[in-house]
């Protein structure tokens, strides 16, 4: 008998444990734009990447926990195109803040792109990182095609966080992965420019 009820008592202490995070969770909602004009562009060998800071949070803060759902809806000023890529194509949201913790932040959910009201592609996420939540994923071959959006809707849960934090700064960001050309075909495309080279400066004399 004396077990039994011990054994009452921790489950109806896990239980209330439970309630209580559950109830400490919240759902958050963000609202962000950006100007795609205003992103920057970084070109590595065999990738590109694209920058843009996001407006929303500076003047509306807000305070993120473990075991929080946030969604995040991005309106983009004007149309976002995105290239095609050969490989994956990755694409991220970054909140931002001093206050975060500098160990793992985990997150997964989902993502909708849309341009005017139009349905384009959705996503699962699944993403890790250190120093801020974010939510991102990888989209492969063929499903990296060129894409031409104005909205992104983001939903996802905190699913690690060793502390809470105050996100006030937003970051968008995708990077287009091509493969690298072989050393072989480098020297043979140097070579073609090089003989187009002298051929235009013998045309020219």
């Amino acid at each position: 008998m004396q077990m039994r009820t011990l054994a009452l008592s921790f489950t109806a202490t896990a239980l209330l444990g439970l309630s209580a995070s559950l109830a400490q969770a919240s759902v958050i909602d963000v609202q962000l734009s950006g100007n795609p004009a205003q992103g920057n562009s970084f070109h590595n060998l065999g990738s590109d990447t694209y920058v843009l800071s996001l407006d929303g949070l500076a003047a509306h803060p807000v305070s993120m926990a473990q075991g929080d759902t946030v969604h995040a809806v991005l309106n983009f000023t004007a149309p976002l195109n995105v290239p095609a890529s050969a490989i994956v194509t990755h694409w991220a949201l970054l909140l931002q803040g001093p206050s975060f913790p500098g160990d793992s932040v985990l997150t997964l959910g989902q993502v909708s792109m849309s341009y005017q009201g139009a349905p384009v592609a959705s996503y699962a996420t699944n993403c890790g990182t250190s120093g801020q939540v974010a939510s991102c994923f990888g989209a492969w071959a063929p499903d990296s095609q060129a894409v031409t959006i104005n909205q992104m809707a983001w939903t996802f849960d905190i699913t690690q966080l060793s502390a809470p934090g105050t996100a006030t700064s937003a970051l968008f960001s995708y990077t287009v992965n091509n493969p690298v050309p072989e050393p072989a075909s480098v020297s043979l495309l140097a070579l073609g420019l090089a003989a187009l080279g002298l051929r235009a400066r013998r045309r020219t004399r």
